[in-house]
């Protein structure tokens, strides 16, 4: 028997916004999930009119409009960070199921209303959208962490030029930064690694915004940084830089007595990942970040229809991962 055919908004019409729709757009084609994107909500009616053309359904201006008109089962979040917080408080109180794109806050403000949401709202689902948890190579790292009894170092990092067209990408007050907005991924990572346990901040250092300013004269945003953090035995280095090179990557490796583990993120949108003991090659796997995002999506529908929650990301772990970030910037030396 066919699973009741479930209703989809998106609210935001840009670049992650068509990722997510492509994604459904495709595993309904391929007969793997039965939705229908009933539309989109946007400030934008031209960009509204090419988001509905390309992936059906009506562009709304007001929420209220789509709630009577043809109120969706499921709404996608991906709007710019500065405005989350009370959107999910409306869809909350309309049972309505939520994935929400990260970052879920920029600061302190944004993180308190998240929290009541997270505890009022226990008869829907939100996912958060950290799609590289759902890599092959996470697994593999998490039981090695579970073997292993001395030290672990784990280094993450993330080098490229920041080009983006959306102005508030250059306003940390608007995007929470280099490091929020982008480097969430590894934050996340790191924490998931560690259990979501306590990670004490050893040392961050922020590079203020001085070759990033060469792209937007305006721009407040970081160049940069290097952040340690330590829980037991383990330790995660984190160093991003926003404005080199011409080639993009980003990758984290695992260091142990027992185990070396190093993974890619490519120009190409590959995550090549490579992991050894003392014997040799243990795991070896080259995965598309699009197949990521299906494997996510299919998750998140099927958490819908059968209620388990087994990998889904919870929204009090998005809120955990965002409260860390601002904990970084606040103890931050700016060089």
């Amino acid at each position: 028997m066919r699973n009741k055919e479930h209703k989809i908004l998106f609210i935001g019409t840009g670049y992650i916004a068509n990722i997510h729709a492509k994604t459904i757009k495709k595993l309904v084609e391929e007969g793997k999930i039965n939705t229908r994107i009933v539309g989109c909500l946007t400030t934008s009616r031209k960009k509204g009119e090419s988001f509905c053309k390309k992936f059906g359904g009506t562009p709304y201006g007001k929420l209220k409009d789509v709630l009577n008109q043809n109120k969706p089962s499921i709404v996608y979040i991906c709007t710019p960070p500065f405005i989350k917080g009370d959107i999910e408080s409306e869809l909350g109180r309309n049972n309505i199921n939520i994935f929400l794109e990260k970052p879920v806050a920029i600061n302190n403000e944004q993180v308190v209303k998240l929290k009541k949401i997270n505890k009022l709202n226990c008869n829907i689902l939100i996912h958060v959208g950290f799609v590289w948890r759902f890599a092959g190579w996470v697994k593999q790292l998490m039981d090695i962490i579970k073997k292993e009894k001395g030290r672990i170092v784990i280094n993450g990092y993330r080098f490229s030029k920041f080009i983006d067209s959306n102005k508030w990408s250059y306003k940390r007050e608007k995007s929470g930064g280099f490091l929020v907005e982008q480097n969430i991924h590894l934050i996340d990572i790191f924490n998931y690694l560690n259990s979501f346990k306590k990670l004490n901040i050893i040392n961050s250092t922020i590079l203020k915004s001085q070759q990033v300013k060469h792209i937007k004269k305006k721009a407040n945003i970081e160049d940069g940084g290097n952040v340690i953090l330590k829980s037991k035995n383990k330790i995660f280095n984190l160093i991003f830089t926003t404005f080199s090179s011409a080639y993009y990557e980003s990758g984290i490796e695992l260091i142990s007595e027992n185990f070396f583990g190093k993974i890619i993120l490519n120009n190409e949108g590959y995550f090549v990942s490579k992991i050894f003991d003392s014997f040799g090659v243990i795991y070896k796997n080259k995965e598309h970040i699009s197949d990521l995002y299906k494997e996510q999506t299919l998750t998140f529908i099927k958490s819908i229809e059968d209620g388990s929650q087994l990998d889904v990301i919870p929204l009090s772990q998005g809120i955990k991962t965002s409260e860390l970030c601002l904990a970084i910037y606040k103890n931050s030396k700016i060089i």
